[in-house]
């Protein structure tokens, strides 16, 4: 007598399943879009928003300390107008070929999303946990009729 005919054929099937959702949870625990490895995914992408964070932070400071000139200093308020092209009706325009002049483009920040790597990891582990204790159920049920029938 082998191990598998001592077993019930009902306890077979159900060592089976217990067998097959504990390797499927352990593989969507490690693998899953939730998993040990997405968290890893997801503390880098913290780390990039706090970066975007400090970074918008610091510009925030030169902006403020920039409009701040613009209410009290006079020369502050003349350069600016000139950057935008306006000039006072005394002052003489000087263009100087090839120059394109002082370029004050501010950086908005990135534009960051978080996106899920593979997001059908999950189902793939999901299918192979309905599927391994089925095969393992039918292997079991195989065996017993094959040794039933050397008997």
């Amino acid at each position: 007598m082998s191990r598998w005919s001592r077993i019930p054929p009902l306890a077979a099937c159900l060592l089976c399943a217990a067998a097959g959702f504990l390797i499927s949870t352990v593989l969507i625990y490690v693998y899953g879009d939730t998993g040990l490895c997405a968290y890893a995914d997801l503390d880098a992408y913290h780390a990039r928003l706090e970066d975007n964070v400090a970074r918008l932070s610091a510009l925030n400071g030169t902006l403020s300390a920039e409009a701040r000139l613009t209410e009290d200093d006079p020369e502050t308020i003349r350069v600016l107008a000139r950057e935008i092209g306006l000039y006072a009706p005394e002052e003489r325009i000087i263009r100087i070929q090839g120059y394109s002049g002082s370029s004050s483009a501010y950086e908005v920040g990135d534009l960051m999303r978080y996106r899920i790597g593979d997001a059908g990891r999950t189902r793939v582990f999901k299918i192979l946990g309905v599927s391994l204790p089925l095969t393992m159920a039918a292997i079991a049920i195989i065996l017993r009729l094959l040794e039933r029938k050397k008997r």
